[in-house]
């Protein structure tokens, strides 16, 4: 039988200052679902001991939706969105950041200049080994400059080949690709737009947080320390 802690209790509805975890527990259609530890793929992605594994999706806010600024002061309109494993750090594409530094690390960099919200998604140990080696195929390799004609090869496209690595793809597509497929310009295309990786990796998360501008790494949750590389 699928048992829920109880929604109020604080595993469901930790603080981070005055921010609460929205659509958790109970409430969320996702955590329902028998098979949802395995991507709803349960004879694929197995967990034989119940030890899960998992991944967090982080997704930075754009610095400017102004074309002149993001122009004039290179700063980034689109936002930015990496992927952190259990006991292996982050992968980020395009931040220069080097290694794999732990989530709180990162994001203590991030909260200097942006929002961030976490999605946290319990996955197998298989997926995790499946998704983790793709992630590491792809770091090294140049990422091209945003808007440029290599544009379909982004942190969002990276991310989101990552997810599907792990079953996950997203459930609602995203809008911008329904209308370049519609055109005949795209076919079964990956979106390039951080903000639709965003939105697959929230319909797998079983909670998220958010991480407002300014944060202090020290009121940070502890979940995070879980992925810190370990040596």
């Amino acid at each position: 039988m699928w048992q829920s802690a109880d929604p109020i209790l604080g595993k469901y509805l930790p603080t981070l200052g005055s921010e609460r975890r929205a659509n958790t527990g109970v409430y969320r259609a996702m955590n329902l679902s028998l098979y949802h530890y395995g991507a709803l793929n349960p004879l694929v992605f197995i967990d034989p001991d119940g030890n899960a594994d998992k991944v967090a999706v982080i997704y930075g806010g754009a610095q400017t939706l102004d074309p002149i600024t993001a122009f004039s002061e290179r700063k980034n309109p689109f936002g930015h969105v990496a992927i952190a494993f259990s006991g292996e750090g982050v992968v980020s594409f395009g931040t220069g950041d080097k290694g794999t530094p732990g989530l709180s690390e990162y994001l203590g960099r991030q909260s200097e200049y942006r929002d961030s919200i976490v999605h946290v998604i319990d996955v197998t140990p298989q997926q995790k080994k499946e998704m983790l080696e793709y992630a590491k195929s792809l770091t090294g390799k140049y990422l091209p400059a945003v808007p440029s004609a290599d544009s379909n090869d982004t942190c969002a496209t990276r991310t989101n080949e990552i997810l599907k690595k792990g079953g996950m793809e997203d459930p609602s597509r995203s809008p911008v690709v329904e209308a370049m497929e519609s055109l005949g310009l795209a076919k079964d295309t990956v979106s390039n737009m951080p903000t639709d990786t965003a939105r697959t990796a929230s319909a797998y998360a079983s909670h998220s947080y958010k991480v407002p501008k300014g944060t202090d790494v020290k009121a940070l949750p502890q979940e995070f320390k879980e992925f810190q590389k370990q040596e």
